[in-house]
């Protein structure tokens, strides 16, 4: 399974939750491919994503060079490494057929297993739709019994 995400210093600790999340949950899935879109990371943050490679999960840093993204407008909750889906597959590599983005704030609860493997020919993206609000809300009462 070849997961894409995007994250900074900031955010070390909530992609690593969402790693680990994964992990967790999708137990019959041998290897996980993780490409981590960056531009700078301290070396402490590389380091703590590197903690998670083991047998299942191997880490992969894809730089984002900083001169892409100079003048992209920041707000107060979008860095610039929202703007780095946008050219992903420029830094893929070029026989990949498949990648699951998932934002470094998600907890993975359920498998995501037929989400991932379902047919997407001639398909360049695809999302989930949230399916009511009940789901949304027991999903906040199990991240506040974390």
């Amino acid at each position: 399974m070849n997961i894409l995400v995007a994250t900074n210093d900031g955010y070390i600790f909530p992609t690593k939750v969402m790693l680990v999340s994964l992990l967790d949950v999708e137990q019959t899935v041998t290897e996980f491919n993780v490409y981590v879109l960056c531009s700078e990371l301290k070396k402490e943050s590389t380091d703590s994503l590197r903690g998670l490679n083991n047998d299942r999960m191997h880490i992969h840093f894809l730089r984002v060079p900083d001169e892409l993204f100079v003048n992209v407008p920041i707000y107060k909750y979008f860095s610039k490494e929202v703007y780095y889906r946008i050219i992903a597959y420029s830094l893929l590599p070029k026989d990949m057929e498949r990648i699951m983005w998932i934002d470094g704030d998600i907890a993975i609860t359920h498998s995501i297993l037929k989400f991932y493997n379902q047919s997407a020919r001639r398909v360049c993206a695809l999302c989930p739709r949230r399916r009511n609000r009940r789901d949304t809300q027991d999903y906040h009462a199990e991240i506040g019994r974390i």
